[in-house]
């Protein structure tokens, strides 16, 4: 049965290109206002987005690829996307782009993306996606509280070549507040996820060797980068993993200094009237130098779009020069 949420025929004369994606409010009303600037300039093309709520868009997106419900266009994260693109869910977008501009150089345009972005979007050497959000991890800073406490910011200690992790514990410590019963007010930072593989690796740690068969838990600077880590949480630098849901433990809420997340965050920050000025910056280096983790999002054709053409159009909009200035700056 069709979702009469992704209607698939003409309106008014006009191409009807289903999109589904999800986010905050914020990267939702600024995908909804690219998709106004794309109908401008593309008359012949109706874009209808769904957004779905992120907790329940995976199960959502499996049962429409499996039903041969999807929407022309979806956004899939790479978790994901290896999983789906085996299973023939996704179109290749070659042929489609042939014969959208017949002799268009492919190659020569995605030498305008940074090679992994390209490189997460191949199945069997070609082309099943294009990378929205691709992005790595940084630290989101609360500039107000460095400023109230007369410290130098993470970016200004790394343009001094002086943001490693003596520093970034420094910062912990000194932007880490409790009141007179001792308990924690403010804190320096927030382990989550995203903060865990940087750290780890910028301390010379890691889970397993390159080749993936035997475990590391037990090497020397494994073991101290885990320590290092539960030492913050310890001193109350970080609040506990359990603190976690609590408002008080997020970084919009304006008591934790710093914040290791991805890339597309600044979409919502930048929308949210917060109370404070942020900024941002690279992750500290460590004894194994700086490390990071990146990934995207993959915007793909359904296996069973009925108009790949118009969906295409509508995908390379989205990944321009244009919308990406408009998602990270």
């Amino acid at each position: 049965t069709r979702n009469h949420r992704f209607p698939r025929d003409e309106l008014d004369g006009k191409t009807v290109v289903t999109y589904m994606t999800w986010g905050a409010p914020e990267q939702r009303a600024l995908e909804q206002r690219m998709a106004g600037e794309f109908m401008k300039k593309n008359p012949d093309i109706e874009v209808r987005i769904a957004h779905v709520p992120g907790s329940g868009y995976l199960m959502k997106l499996n049962v429409m690829l499996a039903s041969g419900t999807a929407p022309d266009v979806m956004r899939v994260d790479f978790y994901n996307f290896p999983a789906y693109v085996k299973k023939g869910y996704f179109k290749n977008l070659e042929p489609i782009i042939q014969e959208w501009q017949p002799g268009f150089d492919l190659q020569a345009y995605l030498k305008q993306f940074a090679p992994h972005a390209v490189e997460e979007c191949m199945h069997e050497g070609k082309l099943h996606g294009m990378n929205m959000l691709f992005g790595a991890r940084l630290i989101y800073y609360n500039k107000t509280m460095f400023e109230n406490k007369g410290i130098a910011t993470p970016y200004e200690r790394w343009k001094a070549g002086k943001w490693d992790m003596d520093a970034f514990l420094e910062c912990c410590e000194k932007l880490s507040r409790k009141d007179d019963k001792g308990r924690p007010l403010e804190y320096g930072t927030r382990l989550t996820a995203e903060a865990f593989w940087p750290l780890l690796w910028s301390m010379g740690g890691d889970c397993l060797n390159e080749t993936m068969d035997k475990p590391l838990l037990d090497k020397p600077e494994t073991i101290k980068a885990l320590a290092f880590q539960a030492m913050l949480i310890q001193k109350h630098y970080a609040p506990e993993k359990q603190m976690e849901g609590d408002p008080v433990c997020l970084f919009e809420g304006g008591r934790i200094a710093m914040n290791i997340s991805w890339a597309g965050e600044a979409v919502r920050l930048r929308e949210m009237p917060l109370s404070f000025q942020w900024d941002v910056a690279p992750v500290p280096e460590g004894p194994g130098g700086r490390w990071t983790t990146c990934k995207g999002n993959q915007l793909v054709i359904a296996h069973n779009s009925r108009h790949p053409v118009a969906a295409w159009r509508w995908i390379e909009y989205l990944v321009s020069e244009e919308c990406e200035r408009e998602m990270y700056i």
